[in-house]
């Protein structure tokens, strides 16, 4: 039998459609959860290096290992990341 699967995305009203074909009603469960493992956003870094990382950027303005421990962060974590690195930048700027 032939399913739609409606994955929700962060935008308050879209949708990813994918029809799938399968054998049965679970089996369309199955391959919807298999579904949003892919595109479910990754663990990232746990809470204490997250919390350690931060409070070194915000001491030292740099980071130790600090690709590698980028590329562990979820996209929450590198957006927030980013928006904190921006924010020091302004305020260095405003204090020279």
């Amino acid at each position: 039998m032939k399913t739609t699967l409606r994955l929700p995305t962060q935008d308050q009203y879209a949708f990813i459609e994918i029809e799938a074909e399968v054998s049965s009603a679970e089996d369309a469960v199955v391959a919807y959860y298999d579904a949003m493992k892919l595109i479910k956003p990754q663990e990232g870094l746990d809470t204490k290096t997250w919390n350690a990382s931060l409070d070194e950027f915000n001491n030292t303005g740099t980071l130790k290992n600090g690709t590698e421990l980028y590329q562990l962060m979820n996209p929450y974590q590198k957006f927030y990341f980013q928006e904190q690195k921006k924010s020091l930048k302004r305020i260095k700027a405003d204090q020279e």
